[in-house]
């Protein structure tokens, strides 16, 4: 009898736990909006930190790549998929794909091409791909991934000033550094098939990480292709499907370093049926196009009605961009 009383009370406690995993489960996983949100000017940006939601993943459980090192695009064709994307990256003419299916595992890839230092980043909760310059910085920071997110977003620490970095802001939001700007610079994403056909020469981020990793698994499962979002959400805008997958761009931000002005989001779909967008924000010229033969978002300010300096515009799901930024152009068909 006692044997079976406490095998009993085992299985209540062990039912209440997976309850109250399940319950944090499904917390964490769908959109919240809190209220009584300020907007998000600058008043409102030196309180990022305040929703800062820890991932739960121990420091170092999601290492950078400070050494890359490259292989040729039959040696990565061995195991990347066809229709699996990464980021294009163009230095001098010369071109380097760095693949999703290695950067889910990472996130960061602090690199030196062609002596210009990028920092290249992607945030697989969000879809976000991001390259950052900094060429212009008198002393190169590494950037590692920290245990915590930003609306599902990526935050990175530098390990000069050990701020805290937004992806999709391009900021320090908290830290010595709080405040400043990466530069950022321009990339695509690519399916890999599209790439190699297009770029047989290029150099493709090799699987010598450094690190044991299993490349040709997702650990993140299927949570592209479901309506999940892990954590909490700072708002939450139903105009489109959470997981729609959009480009962002901020002109003045771009060019001038201004702070954060109008975010300018054109949704894939509908790029690609309008084929490109012409635009005009503070006196600057812009059109965003969609490029049939590459398979990929284009941005380029105009000058005297020609295509002039190819500026960086950045993908990720919609949910993000709603969240955030405050003030949000949303690219409607014509």
């Amino acid at each position: 009898m006692k044997r079976t009383t406490g095998f009993l009370i085992a299985g209540g406690f062990g039912c209440a736990v997976a309850l109250m995993l399940y319950g944090m489960h499904w917390y964490y996983r769908v959109p919240v909006e809190r209220e009584g949100r300020e907007a998000l000017g600058q008043e409102a940006e030196r309180e990022v930190e305040t929703d800062f939601v820890p991932t739960g993943m121990m420091a170092g459980a999601v290492p950078s790549i400070d050494n890359p090192q490259f292989e040729s695009v039959g040696a990565a064709d061995v195991y990347l998929n066809d229709d699996g994307f990464g980021l294009d990256v163009e230095v001098g003419g010369k071109h380097r794909f760095y693949p999703y299916q290695l950067l889910v595992w990472h996130q960061v890839v602090n690199d030196l091409f062609d002596d210009r230092p990028i920092v290249v980043t992607y945030a697989p909760l969000t879809f976000t791909g991001s390259v950052f310059d900094l060429s212009e910085m008198s002393e190169r920071p590494l950037f590692h991934v920290s245990e915590n997110v930003w609306n599902n977003n990526l935050l990175m620490i530098d390990t000069k000033t050990s701020s805290f970095w937004s992806q999709i802001l391009g900021r320090a939001v908290l830290g010595e550094a709080d405040g400043q700007f990466l530069k950022r610079y321009p990339s695509s994403v690519m399916s890999w098939d599209v790439w190699k056909l297009n770029y047989p020469n290029g150099q493709v981020l090799s699987r010598e990480t450094g690190a044991d990793r299993d490349y040709t698994r997702d650990p993140y499962d299927n949570y592209l292709s479901t309506q999940a979002i892990w954590y909490p959400l700072t708002s939450y805008d139903d105009r489109l499907p959470a997981k729609t997958i959009v480009y962002g761009l901020s002109p003045l931000l771009v060019k001038e370093g201004l702070g954060e002005v109008t975010r300018y989001v054109f949704p894939l779909d509908r790029l690609i049926k309008a084929k490109e967008v012409k635009e005009e924000v503070g006196g600057l010229s812009f059109i965003v196009r969609y490029n049939e033969d590459l398979e990929a978002v284009e941005v380029y300010q105009q000058e005297d009605e020609k295509d002039g300096e190819l500026l960086s515009i950045e993908s990720s799901f919609w949910f993000l961009e709603a969240a955030a930024f405050q003030s949000i152009v949303l690219y409607e068909l014509p």
